[in-house]
């Protein structure tokens, strides 16, 4: 049947009961009808047949107090702990005819002891056909998402991004701004940024901490706002910082250079020029480069037009070391110690072609070949050699005539250069030969000279004798005629 009541005492007909008047305290089929309100003591069904509501809860009351007001009451005489108090479910059919609860919304009693009374209040929904928890609220615990451990994801949308929290329930992940990746905790994004953001400007830091059941701080990354300086601590004690100034000290709390390793305070300070990388240690201290057995270990000089410009290598492969200036190899050292200059400047020019019946006077040698000139820096069409540096250069002459007159009262070897002559192995043919016939002037000496200073070796003799004398020729292979010269310091 149904019954609507208007106002308090007026019962208007429904169904098979008649018009009652002043019907206060009627009971109808355990309905009692009480100043205008109904009081049921059994279950009550409401069913409608079409989708209009079955249960309306409606107050007209204008002030600002709560209405209106469901009350789920369990007045229990011995309540308990764990005592189920009210429970909401949704059900429904599948499409096998049977009834199913999809929903179901439960409150019980955690704990019953006076002053200190703890609530539950749970949310399930059937997925995959069972009824898992998906969220509570424990009273004196705090809320649970998922308190089953089952696979079931929680998102939260923004306004831009689907995905703005994400945890991955089947795969024990959380995302942050999207749905990607394959760790614990994945922060997605173009241009993904963490901000540990400190509200004291001259006295917060922001920490990043990794920790165990014995430390929870054993290893933490520290931004210090006092001083503007980042800090990064292994086993629990600093180990590396930057400064303000964007120096990086390992070992080190006030850095000296761009980046100073240190592992001993010698009390040093470092050369201005030289301090993008400062190695200290009170005792022996070294840089080592280590490399395969069959390959270099290099140190690169580089600038704007050339990065490899000057270069000091090691070759594992045969233990050689080279060193190189302007791109070019200038001193090597094999295995055994033995040291070449590969640029050094060392030749050893001679006369290939004879000079016969020379003029009294100074006469420069014809020097037309060469065994070698390592440097490039003799000159055999016009038998001149020129300084590539400024230097002390080693220089050693032979002088190889025949037919010399003794008539000759003097002659001299001599290396002829820019800045100075140096005269040397002098003779006096008539002494020191019995007859017209071959001499052999042998000289040397540690010339000095300025880069592009040049230098020629000649002969010089009186003008007593007659010009007969001849300079004698040789082969590469016995050069008679010959000068070298190295550069020695």
């Amino acid at each position: 049947m149904s019954v609507e009541i208007d106002g308090v005492n007026n019962i208007i007909k429904a169904d098979t009961i008649s018009e009652v008047t002043s019907a206060n305290g009627v009971a109808v089929d355990g309905v009692t009808l009480k100043d205008g309100g109904v009081a049921a003591t059994t279950a009550s069904t409401i069913t409608t047949a079409d989708n209009s509501t079955n249960l309306s809860l409606v107050s007209t009351d204008a002030d600002a107090n709560t209405g209106p007001v469901l009350d789920f009451y369990r007045n229990s005489s011995s309540p308990a702990d764990v005592d189920f108090l009210a429970n909401i479910t949704f059900r429904g059919k599948n499409d096998a005819g049977q009834d199913v609860q999809y929903v179901e919304i439960e409150n019980y009693a955690l704990d019953v002891s006076d002053g200190s009374e703890d609530g539950y209040l749970g949310f399930s929904v059937i997925t995959a056909g069972a009824n898992p928890s998906y969220f509570e609220m424990r009273g004196g615990e705090g809320s649970v998402f998922n308190q089953g451990s089952n696979d079931i994801d929680f998102r939260v949308e923004s306004n831009g991004n689907t995905h703005q929290l994400f945890v991955d329930g089947g795969n024990d992940r959380v995302h942050i701004n999207g749905s990607t990746g394959t760790r614990e905790l994945n922060v997605s994004g173009d241009n993904t940024r963490l901000l540990l953001y400190s509200t004291n400007n001259s006295t917060g830091a922001g920490q990043l901490q990794f920790g165990d059941a014995d430390n929870e701080q054993i290893g933490r990354i520290m931004y210090e706002h006092d001083g503007n300086k980042m800090t990064f601590h292994t086993n629990d004690s600093e180990k590396m910082r930057i400064d303000s100034a964007g120096k990086v000290g390992i070992g080190e709390t006030t850095p000296l250079g761009t980046l100073h390793v240190k592992s001993g305070d010698t009390g040093a300070t470092a050369q201005g020029d030289a301090n993008e990388l400062i190695i200290e240690q009170n005792g022996a201290s070294g840089l080592s480069i280590l490399s395969a057995n069959n390959a270099a270990g290099n140190i690169f000089f580089g600038d704007a037009q050339d990065n490899d410009v000057g270069r000091i290598i090691y070759n594992h492969n045969n233990n050689n070391m080279s060193f190189r200036a302007n791109a070019t190899e200038f001193l090597r050292s094999d295995e055994d110690g033995h040291v070449t200059m590969p640029k050094q400047p060392c030749v050893l020019a001679y006369s290939s072609s004879a000079q016969n019946d020379i003029a009294t006077g100074v006469v420069k040698i014809n020097l037309d070949a060469e065994v070698y000139d390592v440097n490039a820096d003799f000159n055999t069409s016009n038998a001149t050699f020129t300084a590539p540096v400024t230097g002390k250069y080693m220089c050693c002459g032979n002088i190889t005539m025949s037919d010399v007159d003794t008539a000759f009262q003097f002659i001299y070897g001599r290396f002829n250069t820019s800045n100075r002559i140096y005269y040397m192995s002098l003779i006096d043919p008539r002494i020191e030969m019995s007859a017209d016939g071959l001499h052999t002037w042998t000289f040397s000496a540690l010339v000095d000279m300025d880069a592009n200073d040049t230098l020629v070796m000649d002969t010089r003799s009186s003008a007593h004798g007659a010009a007969q004398n001849n300079i004698v020729a040789g082969t590469a292979t016995a050069p008679e005629t010959f000068m070298t010269v190295y550069l020695a310091a």
